[in-house]
């Protein structure tokens, strides 16, 4: 479980076990939170971009497993921060908006906070 660490301008930071820091979260309207409150973080697959370089909401992932359509590649990230709690992502990108990946490269992802949900 997620833990809130802080609200401030309708957005939200939270500790992520196995991201190895905090996910920055824009907050819908009537989003009611409190300091410490257990939450669950989501994001759609489709939502995940490969980022150039280290950032906010950023995190260093590397490539598990990768499946390739014809549109687009399917894959399965271990994100490469806390070595207790392994934290996992799947990501469906367009084979013309990002590079191919094989398993054991390394990359940023980046989950943008607006894309983000709290339930």
């Amino acid at each position: 479980m997620e833990g809130v660490a802080g609200i401030e301008d309708a957005q939200a930071r939270v500790k992520v076990p196995g991201l190895g820091g905090l996910l920055r979260v824009a907050l819908k309207n009537g989003t009611c939170l409190t300091q410490n409150q257990s939450v669950t973080v989501g994001i759609r697959p489709e939502c995940i971009s490969i980022a150039g370089c280290a950032g906010e909401n950023t995190f260093l992932s590397r490539v598990d497993q990768a499946v390739e359509g014809v549109v687009g590649i399917s894959y399965r990230f271990q994100v490469q921060g806390d070595e207790v709690d392994q934290c996992h992502l799947e990501a469906n990108l367009s084979k013309s908006a990002a590079p191919v990946l094989h398993s054991g490269q390394t990359c940023y992802l980046c989950l943008p906070p607006e894309r983000l949900f709290i339930i």
